[in-house]
C-alpha cells in the first residue's frame, strides 16, 4: 500500500483545523488525490475538508494526503499523529479523541478505514495521555507504547510500515 501512496504523488502532510460542514455524497466528484487514496469511494461518514483532506468522526480524526507550502511537520496540541515517512513527513493521519466511535469506549482504532494501515513510520503523541499503536487490527500483535507528549522521528527498520491500529488511552499510567 505504501508503493501506491508514493505513486500517486502524495508526499508531505497539510493539517487543516478547520472542521468540514457536508460530507460528500457518491455522486460528487472528488478531488485527486482523494480519489487515489480511497479508489473503491469514501468510507461512510467521511467529510472532505479540501483537495487533500478527508475528516472522519466529526474531526476526531484528520488525514492529510498532500504536501502543502504550510507543512511545518508538527502535531497539533491534543492530537497524536502518525505520518507516512521519517521525520514527520508524508501523509499524515491526526487522532483527537480515545472514543473515535462514539460508544464511550477508547477502543483500538484500526487505521485501514482512513487509508492509513501500514504505512507509518514517525509519530508524535501531543497529548497527555498514554496511547499504544499495534501491528495488527484490533490491538493485536506486538505493541508499542507512545507515553504522553513524546515523539519519535523514526521507529526503525523492524516497526516501519506495521502500525496497523491504535489506541488513545484516557491516563497517563499504561506505558
Amino acid at each position: 500500500m505504501r508503493n501506491n501512496w508514493k505513486r500517486i504523488g502524495i508526499a508531505a502532510a497539510l493539517f487543516v483545523l478547520v472542521l468540514p460542514t457536508a460530507s460528500a455524497s457518491a455522486d460528487d466528484a472528488l478531488p485527486d488525490a482523494i480519489s487515489a487514496a480511497y479508489p473503491e469511494g469514501l468510507p461512510e461518514g467521511a467529510v472532505v475538508v479540501d483537495a487533500d483532506t478527508v475528516s472522519f468522526a466529526d474531526g476526531a480524526v484528520v488525514v492529510d494526503l498532500v504536501a502543502s507550502a504550510a507543512t511545518d511537520g508538527t502535531c497539533p496540541n491534543t492530537y497524536v499523529c502518525l505520518w507516512e515517512d521519517a521525520d514527520f513527513t508524508g501523509g499524515r493521519a491526526a487522532f483527537y479523541l480515545c472514543d473515535v466511535t462514539g460508544d464511550g469506549v477508547c477502543d483500538w482504532n484500526n487505521l485501514a478505514p482512513w487509508g492509513f494501515n501500514d504505512l507509518m513510520s514517525s509519530w508524535w503523541n501531543n497529548k497527555n495521555v498514554d496511547a499504544k499503536w499495534a501491528y495488527d487490527s484490533d490491538g493485536g500483535g506486538i505493541k508499542r507504547c507512545m507515553q504522553p507528549n513524546t515523539q519519535l522521528n523514526w521507529v526503525g527498520s523492524t516497526d516501519n510500515d506495521q502500525a496497523s491500529s491504535l489506541k488513545i488511552f484516557k491516563n497517563s499510567s499504561t506505558c
